[in-house]
């Protein structure tokens, strides 16, 4: 029995090979992300968020994921103070 059949056939295999793949798919999910904060420009202009948390957050963080929009996420503005305490 080669090493591939007993991994999948068993459940410690079946642990392992889920583990495996869940670990690959992280660590280049891991990967893209720190190279997109490496290659980001910081060079656009300072831009105040509307919203906060669920609203502000997304906002946020496309703005990271796309510098050539050329905006720098400098605070959050939200009509409720205690909303994000």
């Amino acid at each position: 029995m080669d090493l591939i059949t007993f991994l999948l056939s068993s459940s410690s295999g079946r642990n392992f090979y889920f583990y495996f793949v869940a670990s690959t798919r992280f660590s280049l999910r891991l990967i893209e992300r720190l190279n997109e904060r490496r290659n980001m420009s910081y060079h656009g202009g300072p831009c105040p968020c509307s919203g906060f948390r669920k609203a502000g957050t997304p906002i946020v963080m496309e703005m990271q994921r796309n510098p050539q929009l050329g905006l720098n996420p400098v605070a959050f503005v939200d009509d409720i103070l205690t909303k994000g305490l």
